[in-house]
């Protein structure tokens, strides 16, 4: 079904907003099923994440829509927190690697004196 679909779209000249949608549900469907995901965590990649409805219109089930905002909310924070320590495990295997170049901050009034790393940017 999802095949002919997007069959159907190539021989479309001038094609409407909602066929768009529905290429990219089929596509979506179609990289489901060849289990999409799963190839791209194998090879480094995130997962994707699934659209969400901006802007409710009053026909719309309130409770529902707020859930799946939510759900994909949680989604993307779990995301950034990993997004966090893979940078914060990045720096810091940069920063033990690096033949330190220490230059004294001199914009930094606040407390004791501060030292950054011209190369890595780590402090002491």
């Amino acid at each position: 079904m999802s095949w002919a679909l997007v069959q159907h779209f190539q021989t479309l000249e001038n094609p409407s907003s909602s066929e768009v949608l529905e290429l990219e549900r089929a596509f979506n469907a179609i990289l489901k099923g060849l289990d999409s995901n799963r190839c791209h965590m194998e090879a480094g990649y995130s997962e994707t994440f699934p659209r969400y409805v901006r802007e409710i219109s009053e026909d719309d089930d309130n409770k529902k829509i707020t859930e799946n905002l939510r759900r994909h909310y949680w989604a993307r924070y779990k995301q950034l927190e990993s997004l966090d320590r893979q940078i914060k495990k990045r720096d810091k295997t940069t920063q033990s690697k690096c033949e330190h170049v220490w230059e004294k901050d001199w914009e930094s009034r606040d407390h004791r004196s501060h030292y950054d790393c011209k190369k890595c940017g780590a402090y002491r």
